[in-house]
């Protein structure tokens, strides 16, 4: 059975990790001092744009440790620029990549569970959901027993007639 939903929130979580990377390779580019072009300033700000983005429509439809996530939302917030990051001491610079890190382990977590979520899903017949819904509806229930009482009925009027216990005679 596929979930247009679950598939709809891998995609795009898958999109949002892809450029959750991308961010993170900035970062450790910019943490580790090494020369850094205005390209890579206009891609990090791009980034950081359409992060927020994906990031906006994710809270709507996976739910998710806001806290983690908030921890390192605050890095694409607090550094505007790759050079504010690049100008960090060697501690708050080893801390940011770390911090870093620890979120994209925790959403590759998250996306394995929506993985696991799609193959929990394909295990499940869509017939047998589908003849469930027919068969236990309380409307398609009671169409049943009305049904049920009108064959037993017929066939036992029909039962009776044949052997003449509803003849004038008895009455």
């Amino acid at each position: 059975m596929i979930d247009k939903k679950l598939e709809y929130q891998i995609v795009e979580f898958s999109e949002f990790l892809a450029l959750w990377q991308k961010c993170g390779s900035l970062i450790l580019k910019a943490s580790a001092n090494q020369d850094l072009t205005p390209e890579d300033e206009q891609e990090y700000a791009r980034l950081k744009a359409e992060i927020a983005k994906k990031y906006g429509l994710l809270l709507q439809s996976i739910r998710f440790d806001n806290n983690l996530y908030d921890k390192s939302f605050d890095i694409l917030t607090q550094y505007t620029l790759l050079q504010d990051i690049k100008e960090l001491s060697g501690g708050m610079a080893k801390r940011l990549s770390s911090t870093w890190n620890t979120s994209f382990i925790e959403f590759q977590k998250l996306m394995g569970a929506l993985e696991e979520n799609r193959i929990q899903l394909a295990r499940i017949n869509g017939l047998t959901v589908f003849l469930k819904k027919l068969f236990w509806n309380p409307l398609a229930m009671l169409i049943y027993l009305v049904t049920l009482l009108l064959i037993v009925y017929v066939v036992v009027m029909k039962t009776l007639e044949s052997s003449n216990i509803l003849s004038d005679k008895y009455f």
